[in-house]
């Protein structure tokens, strides 16, 4: 199951980097649909994350218990700190549309939670290999 997970995350940071990539769509559609992928990786992150840390013995609720556990066994690398601005970022995608909010999450997805996610999914492949 956790081999599926990461699997599963990977695949949505791939298809991300992906949309991150896409040329030829006007930029509102690309900067939707990143932040489209984004909504679902930042999902399938947590998720994975809490699955892995149940698998650890580590009981985990909602997103906010499942990063500050995950940087404490050192899966998040050495800084926790971007991962709590990127949920409330992801928090905020699901909240009423806002071309501001949009370009300023977009940005930041660029520039900050792509290669995140991307090192999340390096580190716990390197974990799940030592296993």
């Amino acid at each position: 199951m956790l081999g599926k997970k990461l699997e599963h995350l990977s695949n949505g940071v791939n298809r991300l980097k992906e949309a991150l990539l896409a040329e030829g769509l006007p930029e509102d559609l690309k900067r939707d649909a990143v932040i489209q992928r984004f909504e679902f990786c930042f999902e399938s992150a947590w998720k994975t994350l809490k699955a892995w840390l149940r698998d650890e013995g580590i009981e985990t609720a909602s997103p906010k218990s499942a990063l500050r556990e995950a940087y404490k066994l050192g899966w998040l690398g050495q800084d926790p700190d971007p991962w709590y601005p990127m949920l409330t970022d992801r928090n905020l995608t699901s909240q009423v549309y806002n071309e501001e909010m949009a370009a300023a999450i977009y940005a930041n997805i660029r520039s900050c939670y792509a290669n995140l996610l991307a090192e999340l999914v390096d580190r716990l492949g390197e974990n799940f290999d030592d296993a």
